[in-house]
């Protein structure tokens, strides 16, 4: 969610460090529920910003939550 000043709450909060295992599920999973099928884009989209930036922190947290997603997504003991 957007900022006042345009920045990510999200991105803003964990700015001073690296997510913790737990805060990465937790934002894999608002970013599945706010987002859906559309997850993966949004997540893309983050990355490709915080790389434009040069924010290399957060372009390693964002392909850690996607990562996460990947795995909301497609468990692995629904493979049968």
């Amino acid at each position: 969610m957007p900022t006042p000043n345009g920045g990510d709450r999200i991105t803003l909060w964990l700015k001073d460090g690296m997510a913790s295992e737990h805060e990465l599920w937790a934002i894999a999973l608002k970013v599945e529920r706010d987002h859906g099928d559309s997850g993966a884009r949004h997540i893309a989209q983050k990355i490709g910003a915080a790389a434009i930036a040069g924010d290399w922190n957060a372009v390693t947290m964002w392909k850690a939550i996607a990562a996460r997603l990947d795995q909301l997504r497609d468990p692995p003991n629904a493979r049968a």
